[in-house]
């Protein structure tokens, strides 16, 4: 009697992102967020050195704040916008986070949330965890803790009001391990870690790529990896506003890079900034970019990590 051959296990569909154009150009570090059931979009606005709100929908300009600061992230817990962003003591970098809050997005209150001049810090990202928050902070340099010949790696902070930020244990990070990684945006769902870094040598350029933790300390990468990566698309246009010029140079630039994603949930799916362009090519440009995923935040994190198949055997 012959057996039946045996069938070669489905291969996991990876989440789709539909890329929906680009907004902006020499815009890279962003974030998506909510407000009294609208979305806006917090930028470090690179020409005036200063941070900025933009009306997502109307692409219009709602204020700025902030200036000699970079590498913004972005939360709202109830009626207030929360913002950390790394003031350039260090020239492109530095050693001191500063807190912004608002409740109309013109007002600004500033405060120092973390200083440490044994960092350089560069991008930030803040998530809610298990009754806390929890910041991911990208290391440029290091005077405390060896980086074993690593570029950028990741540390962490936490806060219990999302004000004051300490460091966590010192066991509690990524990166460290002589290979560059940057990463950028950290978010938390259902006792995961999640944790988005841009990372280069791929065929496709930079790339980024996804890991998740339990506790900081112990990463497992996304097995569906890279999750996003340079392609055509990255070149559509969704700014009406864009000028001739403009549009131009999008298409004539090339692409070696997806980077720096942030996303917020609205409507039942997500709206996704990312970076494309040049980076990492000296002198090379950026173009802040918008895709959307058709679910919700936890669904699109759980979903980078499918559970493995059945076996086919009797």
């Amino acid at each position: 009697m012959t057996s039946a051959p045996e069938l070669a296990p489905a291969r996991p569909r990876r989440p789709i992102i539909v890329k929906t154009g680009t907004l902006g150009l020499d815009l890279c570090e962003s974030t998506p967020f909510v407000l009294h059931g609208k979305v806006y979009r917090l930028e470090w606005f690179r020409n005036g050195s200063v941070l900025r709100v933009m009306d997502r929908d109307a692409h219009k300009e709602v204020s700025r704040f902030g200036p000699s600061h970079r590498f913004p992230c972005a939360f709202v817990r109830d009626d207030t916008v929360y913002v950390i962003a790394t003031r350039e003591d260090l020239g492109w970098h530095g050693y001191t986070l500063t807190l912004f809050t608002s409740k109309d997005l013109i007002h600004w209150h500033e405060e120092v949330a973390f200083q440490d001049k044994d960092y350089g810090l560069c991008n930030t990202s803040v998530c809610r965890a298990d009754g806390r928050y929890v910041m991911s902070i990208e290391v440029h340099t290091s005077a405390k803790e060896s980086m074993n010949g690593s570029f950028f790696a990741g540390r962490f902070l936490e806060s219990g009001d999302g004000v004051r930020w300490a460091l966590t244990a010192p066991d509690c990070r990524v990166g460290f391990d002589g290979g560059t990684k940057s990463p950028h945006l950290l978010r938390w769902s259902e006792g995961w870690f999640y944790l988005f870094s841009t990372v280069g040598g791929y065929p496709a350029g930079y790339v980024l790529l996804l890991e998740r933790s339990r506790d900081l300390k112990t990463w497992e990468a996304c097995p569906l990896n890279p999750v996003m990566a340079a392609s055509p698309e990255d070149k559509l246009v969704l700014n009406p506003f864009l000028t001739d010029a403009e549009r131009a140079e999008i298409a004539a630039n090339g692409d070696s890079n997806n980077s720096d994603i942030d996303f917020c949930e609205f409507q039942g799916r997500l709206i996704i900034n990312y970076c494309w362009g040049t980076q990492g090519q000296g002198g090379g440009h950026e173009y802040l970019a918008e895709a959307e995923y058709a679910g919700t935040e936890g669904q699109f994190l759980k979903a980078w990590y499918p559970e493995p198949p059945p076996s086919t055997r009797c």
